[in-house]
């Protein structure tokens, strides 16, 4: 009788609840590699919103981290009873740490089968933040669960008071939800940032739309501090799940089978009390109840569950009236009901059997008990009903005639010869689909024999869920006249599929935005790339255009179209820009004929005309008949350029014919380089002669605008006007374009931005000439000129001299050259070729950043302190000079130096190169008492050239080995000529880093200077490194670490010859060299010999040797 009665609670339970799941334990795969991160979701959150958050995490945390996969999962934590038995459960859990229901064994029951990797982090949510801690405390570091080290827990939005295992945690002081309301009757952790939120984020609780939205950075940094403490173990079994199953209990599967009714019944009156809910979930208590009473030996054990369970939701609801209805309140926004009329009567859940239910009051009423129903007559009355009816028949045909009450032998008639074999009927789909790492259990199979009756299958073949693929089982059967059957199921593993794709591609767009342009440079857009969740990369297209000789505001926009037809656009600013701000247009008719010349496509000008201060416009603009156009300047006015600017399509200044900006700056006296002595002319790009005690240089050289400043007579000498020109298409000038400066006045200036440049004319912005009306004013300081283009035919002349003049009638002084800057804007090179002009980097112009860097045509070069320069190529040639100041970087990876140039270093500039190439007689020096110092993996000296610190030591009379004796030179390594009894030696042999002592000319014999060279690779001296001293100075350092030494040149630290000017002072001792290899090719000299000379003219009197120091760093030391 107890096994029938269990039978048929087995039965009903399999009626109510189809949806049950027993746990299975086919094994399934453990990996070391690789992680698993599954979300916990919150109250009232659905199945689709926890899959959306776990989304929008993948796709900030990407499908990989350091080279490891990550697997996204979800421990759905689902509704019950509309929500209210969330808010009960939330409040047990925070008040009683409860550590194990329904729901936690279902998640349990679901991670046996979604964790395959030994690596588990959770990440949880709100009221998922209890599950996800009484998760950590049932599987870590217990059998069949996972090692503490390999599962970890994170936290947002927590109501909790802590988070397992240590782990992080992210709650926000604005999260209404939390900090407001839960926090105020249950202890939680604290809020630990602060979010500001905008007028449509609600209450601040959102898992995707406010914490992902505005802290998702740090929640990623979080959630990959927790992936980094994770550890893979040997625990774990890799042939066995991650997580072993929980065992099913009957008392759980009864609680799923009264939820599976109470849900829905729950979510129909949801818009009712909280007390409508309850009455849903006594329904289900009841008809739970039924389905016990039926089986008397479950009967107790069953019942006492149920009432515990409602016991438990009826006690904490009304303890906790005020804290539910307030969260239910903040969450749910349900009003509660007074009253209702009753539900109606559920039918067919148990044959038979109605259950009225009794009206339900709000939870604030007492809560009565709801009576077991004792359904069990009822139940077995029906059971006994249509249970057929068995009955053992006697016949006494066995036991007629005789006493002997034998039975008798019954002859059976022959069977039939049986040929057919047995009919297979596969159960289930076939062929069947199995998503990938879900768990396959084969439906089987039956068979049918003709003959035989029902026949036993077997079954063969295996399904590995865990690789995509195609998989065949075979069924087999046998009947009794050895007949076989055979049938298969096709079995595809195949990939989940994908949700449907809402998401549009997110643009990123490259570079900058806004972008800027200088007006008539290139400018090339950096494009924008598109990521689709789903579809991956995805094309991005682009519209607009930028007009880069016009100055506004242009945009360009990219759009991105996924397969699902999702659409996103974004936005470039372009901003294309003028060094001189906007100023308004103005009118003109320069041909005279009553047409404004913006107006006209061709305007010839034939005589001469002046334009005052402002911008102009035209398309094509011919000057001619050796016409001059004036171009006046405005020294009050209150814009930064005071001059005229001139926008044309095509300009062409015809031979003999002139653009003219002379003396039309700053009046005499006046002006920023303006002179505070009377003698002393203005300055500008150049300074004016002895105008750097007097005067100051100013503005830009690369987008020079300024006024010149005015030198001698307050009537006429003007300093240099300023203009700006712009020709989107050819500027020709075979004429004169002219910025020049009045007596004693500095040049203005010339800023040229052209497509193309052509021509064999003059661009002048030329200083002032001495003035000499009485009194004299010195020459003026040069202009400045900065010519950009993009195709360059130009042979003519571009100078920015400062002016000259004669003191005395014979001899000519002049005043410092301005700066002249051209650059191609197509490949941005930049030339410096002009030997009529000087050019200066400036801080306020910088950093620069070129391709290739010219100097050339004897130009020269200095920096400005603190200047930043990088470029891919900086070559300098004929015998050009580029001369460093302090604290200058020089970032470029080839510098070549030829043709007699010279490159001077300050001594605390920083260069970062990987080749340096001296040919042609060329120098790298440095100016005295500094040390010459380079690191760099490549040093090529050619023949002729050097690096050399000669005379850059300690100046005459000065230095640690200067003689105490006016006839004695001066010693370092070595003596100088009886320097033993007056001079001493000093300084490192190893490592020498001293300068020389000076010898004898203070102005021009110093000791030699100091020389220190690191190079990873190869250093090849065909040439000379040398830090010789002058007369009568001693020998400095030369300091050389090299990987590989070469070449046939010298090394040299040779202390200087007799001094014999007017007095004797004794030759210098030599200096210190020190030369480092790992390998070595070098015939060459090193040499540190002191100097010579003879007192008689006839013998030879040498100071000492200094000391060489050379080391093979491939042997090592005994």
């Amino acid at each position: 009788m107890l096994k029938i009665r269990f039978t048929l609670v087995l039965f009903i339970l399999g009626i109510l609840s189809p949806n049950l799941v027993f746990a299975e334990t086919l094994p399934i795969l453990c990996k070391k590699e690789g992680y698993t991160i599954s979300g916990v979701n919150g109250i009232f959150t659905d199945e689709e919103g926890a899959r959306n958050n776990q989304r929008s995490l993948m796709l900030l945390l990407k499908n990989e981290y350091k080279g490891e996969k990550l697997d996204y999962q979800y421990f759905y934590n689902p509704t019950h009873l509309a929500g209210v038995g969330d808010l009960i459960d939330a409040v047990q859990q925070g008040l009683f740490d409860q550590k194990s229901d329904y729901d936690l064994v279902e998640m349990l029951n679901d991670a046996s089968q979604k964790v395959t990797t030994q690596k588990l982090l959770l990440v949880a949510h709100s009221q998922g933040n209890f599950y996800a801690n009484n998760f950590y405390d049932k599987v870590a570091s217990v059998p069949g669960g996972v090692p503490s080290e390999s599962i970890g827990v994170y936290g947002v939005g927590s109501p909790a008071d802590r988070v397992a295992g240590g782990g992080k945690y992210l709650t926000s002081d604005t999260d209404s939800v939390i900090a407001a309301k839960v926090g105020r009757f249950l202890k939680i952790l604290p809020p630990n940032i602060h979010i500001p939120l905008q007028s449509f984020d609600g209450n601040g609780h959102s898992f995707s739309n406010v914490y992902l939205q505005y802290k998702g950075t740090e929640i990623v940094s979080d959630i990959k501090n927790s992936l980094d403490k994770l550890k893979t173990n040997d625990v774990q079994d890799s042939q066995k799940p991650c997580i072993d199953p929980p065992k099913l209990s009957i008392l759980h599967k009864v609680e799923g089978a009264v939820l599976f009714v109470a849900d829905p019944l729950a979510s129909f009156t949801k818009t009712v009390a909280v007390g409508t809910v309850v009455g849903a979930y006594r329904i289900s208590l009841a008809i739970g109840n039924s389905i016990i009473n039926t089986a008397d030996f479950l009967a107790s054990s069953v019942s006492s569950f149920a009432q515990s369970i409602f016991n438990n939701k009826k006690s904490l609801a009304i303890n906790n009236t005020a804290s539910v209805i307030s969260a239910t309140e903040q969450i749910v926004e349900t009003e509660t009901v007074k009253d209702f009329t009753p539900l109606p009567v559920v039918e067919n859940i148990v044959p038979q059997v109605q259950i009225n239910i009794p009206q339900v009051q709000v939870v604030e009423e007492k809560v009565e008990e709801v009576p077991i129903v004792a359904v069990e007559t009822q139940i077995l009355t029906q059971i006994v009903q249509t249970t057929p009816v068995v009955q053992v028949v006697s016949s006494n045909i066995y036991h007629g005639g005789g006493s002997r009450n034998v039975e008798p032998v019954i002859e059976e008639p022959p069977l039939p010869s049986d040929i057919t074999s047995p009919i297979i009927t596969i159960i289930g789909d076939n062929p069947i689909e199995v998503i990938k790492n879900n768990i396959y259990t084969d439906a089987g199979a039956t068979a049918l024999d003709d003959i035989d009756g029902s026949r036993v299958v077997d079954v063969t073949g295996t399904v590995d869920t865990a690789v995509v693929g195609t998989y065949i089982i075979t069924y087999t059967v046998k009947d009794l006249s050895n007949n076989v059957a055979t049938s298969t199921r096709t079995v595809h593993v195949v990939e989940a599929p994908l949700p449907p794709d809402i998401l549009a591609p997110i643009i990123t767009i490259l570079g900058d935005n806004p972008a800027s342009v200088s007006v008539g440079s290139v400018y090339t857009d950096a494009g924008a790339t598109a990521l689709d969740d789903v579809d991956g990369v995805i094309t991005v297209s682009s519209s607009g255009s930028v007009n880069n000789w016009i100055a506004g505001v242009y945009t360009i926009t990219y759009g991105a179209k996924d397969n699902a037809n999702n659409t996103v656009t974004a936005v470039r600013i372009v901003n294309v820009v003028d060094a001189i701000s906007e100023i308004a247009l103005s009118p003109s008719d320069l041909n005279d004929n009553g047409i404004a010349d913006s107006e006209e496509a061709d305007v010839v000008m034939d005589a001469n005309m002046s334009l005052s201060a402002g911008e102009y416009r035209f398309n094509n603009l011919t000057i001619s008949n050796n016409a001059v156009l004036t171009l006046a300047g405005d020294t009050l006015s209150s814009n930064s350029f005071k001059g005229v600017k001139i926008t044309a399509i095509n300009l062409n200044i015809n031979s003999g014919s002139s653009i003219s900006a002379d003396k039309k700056g700053y009046r005499a006296g006046t002006g920023p380089g303006a002179s505070s002595e009377d003698s002393v002319g203005a300055s500008y790009g150049g300074f004016s002669l002895r105008g750097e005690a007097f005067s100051t240089t100013y503005g830009s050289a690369t987008k020079p605008i300024d006024l010149g400043s005015g030198g001698a007579n307050p009537n006429y000498d003007f300093g240099g006007g300023a203009m700006r020109v712009v020709v989107s298409d050819t500027f020709t000038n075979d004429g004169i374009m002219s910025s020049n400066g009045g007596d004693a006045s500095s040049g203005g200036s010339i800023f040229v931005t052209a497509n193309n440049i052509s021509g064999s004319g003059k661009f002048q912005a030329n200083g002032g000439s001495l003035y000499a009306g009485g009194y004299f004013k010195s020459p003026g300081g040069g202009g400045r000129i900065a010519i950009y283009y993009q195709n360059y035919l130009f042979n003519g002349v571009i100078e920015a001299k400062g002016g000259c003049g004669s003191y005395n009638g014979w001899s000519t002084s002049c005043g410092q050259n301005g700066t002249a800057f051209v650059l191609d804007n197509s490949t941005n090179n930049l030339y410096l070729n002009n030997v009529n002009s000087l050019w200066k980097f400036l801080v306020s112009d910088g950093p620069f950043s070129f391709n290739n860097i010219y100097i050339s045509n004897g130009a020269k070069v200095i920096s400005e302190s603190g200047v930043n320069i990088k470029a891919n190529n900086l070559f300098i040639n004929g015998n050009s000079l580029f001369t460093f100041s302090d604290n200058q970087t020089l970032d470029v990876p080839n510098i070549s130096i030829d043709g007699g140039a010279t490159m001077t270093l300050f001594g605390s500039e920083t260069i970062t190169a990987s080749t340096l190439t001296l040919a042609g007689n060329s120098i790298v020096t440095v100016i005295p008492e500094k040390i010459l110092s380079l690191n760099i993996p490549n040093i090529t000296i050619g023949e002729g050239s050097s690096i050399s610190a000669d005379r850059k030591g300690y100046k005459a009379g000065t230095g640690p080995g200067a003689s105490s004796e006016d006839s004695v030179g001066a010693s370092y390594g070595g003596f100088s000529v009886r320097g033993e009894l007056f001079t001493t030696t000093y300084g490192s042999e190893t490592e020498p880093t001293h300068f020389g002592s000076g010898g004898a000319n203070s102005n021009y014999d110093f000791g030699g200077g100091a020389i220190r060279i690191v190079v990873s690779d190869i250093l090849t001296n065909n040439g000379n490194i040398s830090s010789n001293g002058g007369d009568a100075g001693s020998g400095g350092s030369v300091y050389v670490t090299a990987n590989n030494v070469a070449g046939s040149g010298t090394f040299q630290a040779n202390g200087g010859k007799l001094y014999a000017s007017g007095y004797f002072k004794s030759p210098g001792g030599g200096g210190r060299v020190a030369l480092y290899y790992k390998t070595s090719s070098f015939s060459g000299i090193v040499e540190a010999k002191g100097g010579c000379g003879s007192y008689d003219g006839w013998s030879r009197t040498c100071a000492g040797d200094g000391t060489v120091h050379i080391v093979d760093e491939s042997i090592l030391p005994q």
